[in-house]
């Protein structure tokens, strides 16, 4: 059974506090990491999350940032489906393996040994991401020196390209009389001239487009048909070698693609973790000690969705006092205070640290509420009565183990009933 039922998930909010918390993460994994994150009831496996994040702080503070990590499951899918990836997708693949490998040489250090044993799992892609680079540029094209065949075959277009190009400027020099703009373009993928529409009956041409107007005619000298489609011929040549080195680095991205998952998932936590360690920092967040004995503590506890203007609580309960009331007036913070404590509690077991001086938290089975107005109009129920439905079922499943955080118990209905109605809760 989960520790927070979806009713008290809603009335604490802890979703916008994930949202918070996440906003702090480097990438797109870690910001889906934080907000998947859910209260645990396991007081080891908190405690060994905090020692995480507490190492994290320190990284932090040491100037550590994960760099530029994305999310690379997407592109394997990719991958599998069309059997190649775009050149500025491989890369991300290449930056991303780069910043991983920078990742866990800063965090292999002696002062944070647990985070050295998180990133050691992380497979060593150094040999991809270098396949990648000798391929694809920095601005994300294939290089023309990536094999050597196409090293070749874009010497011989440069040669081709420029021996074309001479005789047109040859061409445009004898018959001024023909040409519009003595300049050299492209139709249909060949070099061409733009002429003037008296021109084909001039010279032997093969026209390939005009203008709208229909005054200029773009053609090439009959004589440099064969030419322009050797031209063609090694483009094409080229093309098929870019598809090919394409493939082949697709090919070799999903032989490690098991590999690459599992690191994405490590990738994921390191910064969840990161995202925790500078909210803790930003906000001046406590790890808080845990507890087993019922005790809640919390000392200059803020609530964290209201920043600046939260107003610091100081609330103990728990061991002999199992019960806390709190009283006071209209808008004087009881149902501020109220969730104060349940988010504590709720982000301490997400491996959240809690915006307080200082915690001590004991780790819940269970964590229910009634908190604010609910109506079922389907239901057709009151305010009143969707209350002690709702408070029903939490008596029905808590124990020992459990934080029940109740609101104007008993409001909506006639004051001495609502008192007798309390004393019985």
């Amino acid at each position: 059974m989960s520790v927070l039922n979806p009713r008290t998930r809603r009335d604490l909010e802890l979703d916008k506090v994930l949202a918070q918390v996440a906003g702090y993460a480097a990438s797109e994994l870690g910001q889906n990491a934080v907000l998947s994150l859910a209260p645990i009831s396991d007081r080891g496996r908190i405690e060994r999350e905090f020692a995480l994040v507490e190492e994290m702080m320190e990284a932090v503070r040491g100037g550590f940032t994960p760099g530029g990590i994305s999310d690379l499951r997407p592109l394997l899918d990719e991958a599998k489906v069309r059997g190649d990836l775009k050149p500025e997708q491989l890369l991300t693949v290449a930056q991303t393996i780069e910043a991983t490998g920078e990742l866990a040489l800063a965090l292999s250090g002696p002062h944070t040994p647990r985070l050295a044993a998180l990133v050691g799992r992380l497979s060593d892609q150094g040999e991809l991401a270098k396949a990648i680079r000798r391929a694809i540029d920095d601005r994300g094209e294939i290089r023309e020196d990536a094999t050597p065949k196409l090293r070749e075959l874009a010497r011989r277009k440069r040669d081709h390209t420029e021996e074309i190009t001479a005789a047109l400027r040859r061409f445009i020099d004898r018959h001024r009389d023909l040409v519009q703009e003595p300049v050299i373009t492209r139709r249909g993928g060949r070099l061409v001239i733009p002429l003037r529409s008296g021109a084909q009956g001039s010279v032997r041409l093969v026209i390939h487009d005009s203008s709208a107007s229909g005054q200029t005619l773009f053609a090439e000298p009959s004589s440099l048909v064969h030419a322009n489609n050797q031209l063609r011929e090694l483009e094409d040549d080229i093309w098929r070698e870019r598809l090919r080195i394409l493939a082949e680095l697709a090919g070799r991205l999903l032989a490690e693609e098991r590999r690459l998952r599992g690191d994405m998932e490590i990738l994921a936590r390191i910064d969840a973790l990161y995202a925790r360690a500078r909210y803790a920092l930003a906000q001046e967040a406590t790890l808080p000690l845990l507890s087993d004995d019922g005790r809640v503590e919390l000392f200059g506890a803020r609530h964290p969705l209201l920043g600046s203007r939260a107003v610091p609580i100081t609330i103990r309960f728990g061991g002999e006092h199992r019960v806390a009331v709190i009283t006071g007036p209209n808008t004087g913070g009881k149902t501020v205070t109220l969730k104060t404590v349940g988010l504590s509690c709720a982000m301490a077991q997400s491996g959240i640290p809690v915006p307080a001086s200082r915690a001590v938290l004991t780790v819940f089975e269970k964590i229910r509420s009634d908190i604010g107005e609910e109506q079922s109009i389907e239901q057709n129920l009151s305010t009143f009565s969707s209350h002690m439905k709702n408070i029903v079922g939490i008596l029905a499943e808590v124990d020992e183990r459990s934080l029940v955080l109740l609101d104007e118990l008993g409001a909506g209905t006639d004051p001495q009933e609502g008192a007798a109605l309390g004393l019985s809760i």
